[in-house]
Order: C-alpha cells, then sequence, then structure tokens
C-alpha cells in the first residue's frame, strides 16, 4: 500500500537523544506525532515503513529512528491513508496549525523538503484527543483516516 502515515507516539519522562545530524535534542515528556509516508512496495510501503517504526531493533538511519529506540518512547499507534500522491507536507502543515501543535526540532524528518518540521508535540494533550486531530487532520485533506495499532 502507498500513502502517508501519523505515528502517535509516547514519550514519557524528559529524555535526551542523539539524533543523527540534528545533535543531542532535549524531548519533554508528552504526546508526539511523526509524519511519514510510504510511496514504494515492500520495506519502502506504508506497512513497510510502519513495521520499521514499531520495532525496536534496527539500525538508526533516519531521524526517527533514534527517538523510538529509546527506552522512554514508544510509538502507540498509527493513523494512514491510501494515496495517489504525495500528502506528507500537506499533512505534516495541517498537524502544525493545530492551536494545541508545537514543532520543537526544526528539520526533524524534513531535511529532504522544505517543511519545518515532520515532528508535531502535543503538549498536555491525551493519546485519545492527539488521534482524534490527527484523524481530522486527514479529513481536512479528503483522505480517509485508517487506524493501526502497534505493530511488531
Amino acid at each position: 500500500m502507498r500513502g502517508v502515515y501519523a505515528i502517535l507516539i509516547s514519550v514519557r519522562g524528559r529524555v535526551r537523544i542523539r539524533v543523527g545530524s540534528l545533535g543531542r535534542l532535549s524531548f519533554k515528556p508528552g504526546v508526539y506525532v511523526y509524519v511519514g509516508s510510504g510511496s514504494g512496495e515492500a520495506s519502502t510501503s506504508i506497512e513497510g515503513r510502519l513495521i520499521r517504526h514499531f520495532s525496536k531493533t534496527k539500525r538508526r538511519h533516519w531521524h526517527i529512528d533514534y527517538l523510538l529506540s529509546n527506552s522512554q518512547v514508544e510509538p502507540i499507534v498509527a493513523v494512514f491513508s491510501e494515496t495517489k500522491g504525495s500528502y506528507e507536507c500537506a499533512l505534516a502543515k495541517v498537524l502544525s496549525e493545530s492551536v494545541w501543535a508545537k514543532s520543537p526540532f526544526k528539520g526533524f524528518g524534513s531535511s529532504d523538503c522544505s517543511c519545518l518540521s515532520h515532528l508535531i508535540y502535543f503538549k498536555d494533550l491525551s493519546v485519545n484527543l492527539v488521534e482524534r486531530v490527527v484523524k481530522n487532520s486527514f479529513r481536512a485533506l479528503c483522505l480517509t483516516p485508517r487506524r493501526s495499532s502497534v505493530i511488531r
């Protein structure tokens, strides 16, 4: 399947993580959303990307790999939609415009585009409320959100 996805991530405590070329970053506790895309087959499909992201054992290559490899960080759920075109940047933009959203790190997950970040922080919101915001953001782009719980 090809399309766009958003992973809801729980950071349980304040952590400092070295994130590739971005250096050491301080993550506050709360819910983060990472936006990505799967535009190919097998490992580069949505399914392949989500399997990689939800796995704790992987070679760290992308910014998100560094974050998800930390023991205080847990991917909770993925919301995705099959698409024919590229919606990754559009979804990141819609999410970042939410009244509760903050883009904590410039360039996180967006080194190959002009977006500020593909990681969005939702301070003081529950996972359920963030999931609602994410699904509404998909709908704002005329996409049908589908939910996938933890894939291992």
